[in-house]
């Protein structure tokens, strides 16, 4: 009786240990075409691929495939029993210029997909503004009137023979509110003058300054968004981040505050008082004013936008994977970008501000050589919303680099983009 009920426990383990092993543990997704790229109702043939820990096709579960409007608005979906279809072969088409998105689900395991569709031709949701450009003018010339209030504070923990590093402030508007950042300045290299490298940094605590490319005869200035000196330790950097939140009144993240009102949100005082610190540096007799560049991701890639399109100093700019793009997007059943504005300020104000504060907006105003990049599985900077700025920028040197397997990271187009930037300024 023992032997067999040993022998029942031997069978059942046995048959737990066969059902975990054939468990889905990678999905592949592979497209007909190694661009991604398609004429608006040309269909693009998509293979998922399920397979065990072992590399051996799945013959067990069911496959889901979902197919979107660039992650937003379902097109159609499929259920696939991998027992009859694996791989799985599944054709899929848009019909307006956009991004077709791919989802495919098998338990706990997802991968992502994505295709342009006449790229080339997708455009701001919303158009712009008629009063855009007259009232960012005016937000300049109001911050220009205030004290400059402006102070350099060098930190000795960070100098080097190399570099003189500072903490840098300046008055910006709203009440007794000043923007922050880092100015790493060449030392022992030469008087100069010295190109000059902007970036804003991406979404979240902040950064802290760029020894690097100091140490390596370029001036940076690094510029965060919020009103308050960022830590140079990030720990403390995140408390910071945390604190502020937990002072905003309206209960939602940096990036959505205040949006009901184009005078109150968040970003307005940020990116007037930051425009303002690049003038100041830029009139330093140790800048050369023909090597002044821009650079950023995400955040960053909106910041470059923003600033690019606020003034005509720049030499050349890179935008990586940007975000604030086509907050409207929603309204042609597309994925507006980072921060979904609309979607986290359930109130109508909002759609009134967002246009203000939407970097295709500020696009419209570059000349200089631009790159961007993009990618096609992006779901934090919708692909869509990205080409929505870039084909409004008019410059006539402008390039897109499309990352068709990446979501919201930088990759190979990005450290082209950089190297690009570099050799403008002859670095």
């Amino acid at each position: 009786m023992k032997a067999h009920r040993f022998f029942v426990l031997f069978l059942l383990i046995l048959t737990i240990t066969a059902t975990l092993w054939a468990e889905v543990k990678t999905l592949t997704i592979d497209v007909d075409r190694a661009d991604q790229l398609y004429r608006c109702g040309e269909p693009a043939t998509f293979t998922v691929t399920a397979k065990e820990e072992d590399g051996v096709l799945s013959r067990e579960g069911k496959l889901t495939v979902q197919f979107q409007n660039d992650f937003r608005k379902e097109i159609s979906r499929h259920e696939i029993d991998l027992a009859k279809a694996n791989p799985a072969t599944l054709k899929e088409t848009l019909t307006v210029p956009g991004f077709l998105s791919v989802r495919a689900v098998c338990g706990p395991i997802s991968e992502l997909a994505g295709c342009g569709y006449e790229v080339e031709k997708i455009q701001p949701a919303v158009p712009c503004p008629e009063d855009f450009n007259a009232y960012w003018a005016d937000l300049k010339k109001q911050v220009r009137a205030l004290p400059e209030d402006f102070k350099l504070e060098e930190i000795p923990e960070l100098c080097s023979d190399k570099c003189t590093v500072y903490r840098l402030s300046i008055r910006t508007l709203g009440e007794n509110k000043f923007a922050h950042g880092f100015l790493s300045v060449p030392k022992n290299q030469g008087d100069g003058p010295f190109p000059l490298w902007v970036m804003v940094p991406g979404a979240g605590p902040g950064c802290g300054p760029d020894l690097w490319q100091a140490k390596n005869g370029i001036m940076t200035l690094h510029m965060n968004v919020f009103p308050y000196p960022v830590s140079l330790n990030a720990d403390e950097r995140k408390k910071q981040y945390d604190d502020f939140h937990v002072g905003l009144k309206s209960g939602l993240r940096y990036c959505q505050d205040g949006a009901t009102s184009r005078d109150t949100y968040f970003y307005r005082d940020a990116y007037v008082g930051i425009d303002r610190a690049i003038d100041v540096v830029a009139a330093r007799p140790d800048v050369d004013k023909k090597r002044i560049v821009l650079i950023g991701v995400s955040q960053g890639g909106a910041s470059a936008l923003i600033l690019g399109g606020l003034s005509d100093r720049w030499l050349a700019i890179v935008s990586s994977v940007p975000a604030l793009c086509d907050h409207g997007g929603a309204k042609l059943d597309r994925s507006p970008g980072w921060p979904k504005l609309y979607d986290a300020v359930k109130d109508p104000a909002a759609e009134a501000v967002g246009p203000y504060f939407d970097g295709e907006n500020f696009a419209r105003n570059i000349h200089c050589p631009i790159r961007v990049t993009v990618g096609f599985i992006d779901t934090t900077c919708s692909p869509s919303s990205v080409y929505a700025a870039y084909n409004v920028i008019p410059s006539t040197d402008k390039q897109m680099g499309n990352e068709v397997k990446r979501g919201h990271a930088t990759g190979q187009k990005h450290s082209d983009a950089s190297q690009w930037l570099r050799k403008m300024i002859g670095k």
